[in-house]
């Protein structure tokens, strides 16, 4: 070991120039090792560029396209109507996002407006379904004529709906695109059943076990029978749903009150 250290000096080499050295070679290896410079991007191998086009996702074809399903909203105002209706119905089925697309047609209240909105889409043929909220039943007429010409698929809402309640009502429709009831005009006609429930319910907490039988005559149903059979539930149950029930407990050997005998017999049970 005592010899190697002369052979090393003599060649005028230290550990310490010896590191100095390989960095230079390296350097002149490698011109961006001193200058900076980012080093450019290898090109694509023909390998490589194959795994690119491999992994990207694929174009749309005509087939993808054709296979859309298309649902017009045709409304003679504002479409809300036509588009609660529609969200409550799609709300029952899987759709998917890319397989569906919905059109709206507002204002509608013309023969040549609606031939233009069903023209604009004839070319999709099957594959349109046209949801029509027409409250004129001229033209809901004309559109149910346009759909069929052009091999559309159509369903009118509002026509069955408003003749099945035309005849409950003994009334005919008026026709009129938008009109509605106020807010205050439904809460009236849902607040008549509501406080029609509340007095029911306060007339058959008044009527248990025979106790003012003076308004019987008021009751739409009067229970009679032994004690705790469950008449009391039964009542409280019926006037729930706006039906004033009263209750009157007997046994063998009672004699029925002379009310009962003022009743017509669908008010007994």
């Amino acid at each position: 070991m005592a010899e190697a250290l002369p052979c090393t000096r003599a060649k005028g080499l230290t550990g310490r120039w010896l590191a100095l050295s390989v960095l230079l070679l390296i350097g002149l290896g490698h011109p961006t090792f001193f200058s900076g410079q980012a080093q450019k991007p290898k090109p694509l191998t023909p390998a490589r560029q194959n795994n690119v086009i491999a992994t990207a996702a694929p174009p749309a074809t005509d087939a993808t396209e054709s296979s859309r399903k298309t649902i017009l909203l045709l409304s003679d105002a504002s479409g809300r109507t036509a588009s609660g209706l529609l969200a409550g119905v799609l709300a029952q089925f899987e759709v998917i996002g890319d397989g569906i697309e919905v059109q709206t047609a507002t204002e509608v209240t013309t023969r040549e407006r609606l031939q233009e909105v069903i023209e604009a889409i004839k070319g999709r043929g099957g594959s349109v379904l046209v949801l029509a909220t027409l409250v004129d039943s001229t033209l809901s007429g004309w559109a149910k004529t346009f759909c069929a010409d052009y091999n559309l698929q159509f369903v009118e809402v509002m026509g069955p709906l408003l003749d099945r309640m035309g005849g409950f009502l003994e009334q005919r429709s008026r026709g009129e695109p938008g009109a509605s009831l106020s807010e205050r005009a439904i809460k009236r006609i849902l607040n008549k059943d509501f406080f029609g429930m509340v007095e029911a319910v306060k007339y058959s907490q008044r009527h248990i076990g025979g106790l003012n039988s003076q308004d019987w005559h008021e009751a739409d149903i009067i229970l009679v029978g032994p004690s705790r059979c469950g008449k009391g539930p039964v009542a409280h149950q019926l006037a729930m749903r706006g039906f004033k029930a009263a209750a009157l407990n007997i046994s063998p050997h009672d004699i029925l009150p002379e009310e009962l005998t003022t009743l017509q017999a669908h008010q007994l049970a």
